[in-house]
């Protein structure tokens, strides 16, 4: 009961480690096997195996292998940016995932699953690998993530991953209009040294992961499951977690809506992030969707659902009264002056970029 004395404790419990599961080594001897055969085969990795030394080691091995590189639609934490190897993403899309997937033989999962399509569309499969393709689970989340790349290394004779080569800063934006791939732009060539990046833009964001590559080292998060909302709160729970690091944000505003009032934890925790909000005044993906399923175009009531207009939010007010600093920008110009300035100061700030 909530007037009852509280047990007497002696401190914090510990909690208890769980041993980590081995890896599966029949698969990883199959997967070798296949690719001294020459075989066209990808690793896809994911979890532990996005990190920085987990993605030497998988470089390592493409480079003795010819295997590709992959990494799941969403990320929980993809170490990338300058002198990191360079990883692509399956696309989230069904038509374009078996696009980047067609021809492969054999795929080793390390760290993740394989990919399924998120959703489930009218005459299309389910799984975008091609159907003959052997999938071989080397080690799953929360096993040895670890020691299956080394083994799978030394199995096929990876001695050390290629040299990077020297770090370029990402072109800039061609003046014009204030737009998704001008809003990635600016925000690619400005990232701070091993700032955390979290992205929840599914229709704004995609042409910034490649925008990216070159940048400063960074951390970047995503959502990792169906749910929106989640940006927010992870770019709060990512400045708490890890003061003395800019977060960047980059967020949708319709998802933006669903947790908003984490902007309001930002300011009572002075978390030092900056959240770039793509205001394009509709669950645009939803539309995406719609057409991807073969439905006829929306009408008048359906648009009311997915649009953001009526009346037009504005959160940049939103921001501010709940304490976070914020501005609105419709222009190149403008939200270049307005990202800079907020990278310069600490404690969290809104630009609400108008797409």
């Amino acid at each position: 009961l909530s007037w009852a004395a509280a047990p007497a404790r002696r401190g914090a419990l510990p909690l208890a480690k769980r041993a980590r599961a081995r890896f599966d080594r029949e698969a990883l001897d199959a997967f070798a096997h296949a690719l001294k055969r020459g075989r066209k085969a990808a690793i896809l990795l994911g979890g532990e195996a996005l990190r920085p030394d987990t993605l030497e080691t998988a470089s390592a091995i493409a480079a003795a292998t010819g295997a590709r590189l992959a990494a799941p639609t969403f990320c929980e934490n993809l170490a990338r940016g300058d002198g990191r190897p360079a990883i692509d993403r399956v696309p989230y899309f069904p038509d374009p995932a078996e696009a980047f997937l067609a021809g492969l033989e054999a795929v080793a999962v390390v760290g993740g699953r394989a990919p399924v399509n998120f959703f489930g569309y009218p005459g299309k499969a389910s799984l975008p690998l091609p159907p003959r393709c052997r999938v071989l689970a080397i080690a799953e989340r929360g096993d040895d993530v670890v020691g299956a790349l080394g083994a799978l290394a030394r199995a096929v004779g990876a001695i050390a991953a290629p040299r990077q080569p020297p770090r370029t800063p990402p072109p800039a934006p061609a003046p014009g209009k204030l737009d998704d791939h001008a809003v990635g732009a600016v925000v690619a060539r400005a990232i701070p040294a091993d700032a955390i990046v979290v992205e929840e833009a599914l229709t704004s964001a995609p042409m910034f992961f490649a925008q990216s590559q070159a940048s400063a080292r960074h951390d970047y998060l995503q959502l990792t499951g169906g749910a929106i909302g989640a940006g927010l709160p992870l770019a709060l729970g990512a400045g708490m977690a890890a003061r003395g690091r800019k977060v960047v944000a980059l967020q949708a505003d319709g998802s933006a809506m669903y947790t908003v009032q984490a902007l309001w934890s930002m300011a009572r925790e002075n978390v030092d992030a900056t959240v770039v909000v793509f205001s394009n005044r509709a669950y645009r993906i939803l539309y995406m969707e719609m057409t991807n399923a073969g439905a006829p175009p929306a009408g008048v009531n359906a648009r009311a659902m997915f649009d953001l207009d009526r009346p037009p939010l504005d959160f940049a007010a939103m921001a501010t009264g709940m304490g976070v600093p914020a501005t609105r920008v419709d222009t190149l110009q403008g939200f270049a002056e307005a990202f800079g300035k907020a990278l310069k100061a600490h404690g969290p700030r809104l630009i609400e970029a108008v797409v």
